[in-house]
């Protein structure tokens, strides 16, 4: 009986089918592929923003260079910051309010650090900006009754202003009143959040409406982020 027709002889059935197998290989190889090139395009990609009860600087903004001094009596430089985390709240030791609320949040925020062992890279600054009452002792003593590891810096009003007009930091002091000695400070009450490449990172813009533990908590989602971004580059 003659074969049918539309029968296609078999020598030519064999190549269709290594043609097939040959496709099929094509594919699997152009799904690794595919997905070894995404793993290395995600691995590239910058991490997830974190949400954060403030503002998370990207890029981070890199500080001028300047000089104040220490509690201790020693130089602040940009320099001094590299290397650690460093949260700066600028105030002054005469705040009947807003200064010593924030510090004690601080305090509290620190200690939760602590109890996650996270804390040993990060410094607490309160920046005077009231260099004429500060004194490096007054300053000393006022960041101690808060935590003897919080650290006090002050300095001229022109080398304050290379450090605050970046941040977007605004102080005044108010006139005398009736003739007494005693005066206040207006000043923004922000905490800022410096990267160990002494840049900055995030703006906590009112830490006051936070709990010590909401702070710790978007400082750490802050520093992940920070070490997710410097991994993957």
């Amino acid at each position: 009986m003659s074969a049918p027709a539309d029968a296609a002889p078999s020598r030519w059935r064999q190549p269709r089918r290594g043609l097939l197998a040959a496709m099929g290989f094509i594919a699997v190889l152009a799904l690794v592929l595919g997905i070894w090139f995404g793993r290395a395009l995600m691995s590239r990609v910058s991490p997830e923003p974190p949400a954060i009860a403030g503002v998370l600087i990207e890029p981070p903004i890199a500080l001028p260079d300047m000089i104040l001094t220490q509690h201790t009596g020693e130089p602040l430089t940009t320099a001094s910051f590299q290397g650690r985390w460093n949260l700066l709240f600028f105030g002054f030791a005469s705040c009947p309010d807003v200064c010593p609320t924030t510090l004690q949040q601080l305090k509290q925020a620190m200690k939760t650090l602590a109890a996650r062992n996270r804390d040993r890279d990060v410094t607490v600054w309160l920046i005077s900006v009231d260099p004429e009452r500060d004194t490096p002792k007054r300053l000393a003593e006022y960041v101690s009754f808060f935590d003897p590891a919080f650290r006090g810096a002050t300095g001229s009003h022109a080398e304050l202003r290379k450090l605050a007009q970046p941040l977007g930091v605004f102080y005044q002091a108010e006139p005398l009143k009736d003739g007494g000695d005693y005066y206040q400070v207006q000043h923004s009450g922000a905490i800022f959040v410096l990267n160990p490449a002494a840049r900055l990172q995030a703006v906590f813009t009112h830490p006051h409406d936070m709990s010590p533990v909401a702070l710790a908590d978007d400082f750490d989602k802050v520093r992940d982020y920070f070490q997710q971004a410097i991994t993957r580059d």
